[in-house]
């Protein structure tokens, strides 16, 4: 693709046998028509026409063995994908602070469960043997 630049327009209109005035007027036209034609595209359209074009470019690169703009294409449809997006995790939790009392009632009733766990996970035990009474006060 030429720049749109003044040189690339007096070669277009001796190409064409035209003025350049008319490749200019020619360019004005065309671009009024894509900006229409913008206007009335949805968005939803436009899109599965980029996606489209996206495509047709990594078909051409990989075709072509140019890997590393194959790989820049890649990316960029998973950035516009929302791919690369980072993942949102919404934690919503209480943390109780127990008295020690109540710590140790929680630690005498799990206990069983514990070591199970640890059992059935190989880990080593170390055994403790925890009771709870209740003081009379």
């Amino acid at each position: 693709m030429l720049p749109w630049t003044l040189a690339t327009q007096h070669q277009l209109a001796d190409q064409h046998d035209v003025s350049d005035r008319q490749i200019r007027d020619d360019a004005r036209i065309i671009r009024e028509r894509w900006t229409e034609d913008a206007k009335q595209t949805k968005p939803d359209e436009s899109k599965a026409d980029w996606l489209q074009r996206l495509r047709m470019a990594q078909h051409q690169a990989q075709t072509d063995g140019q890997t590393i703009a194959l790989s820049r294409l890649l990316g960029l449809e998973a950035r516009c994908m929302g791919f690369e997006a980072p993942v949102q995790v919404n934690v919503a939790h209480t943390v109780e602070q127990l008295d020690p009392v109540s710590q140790a009632k929680a630690i005498v009733q799990y206990y069983p469960e514990a070591v199970r766990l640890l059992d059935a996970a190989g880990q080593p035990q170390k055994v403790l043997e925890a009771q709870y009474t209740e003081a009379d006060e």
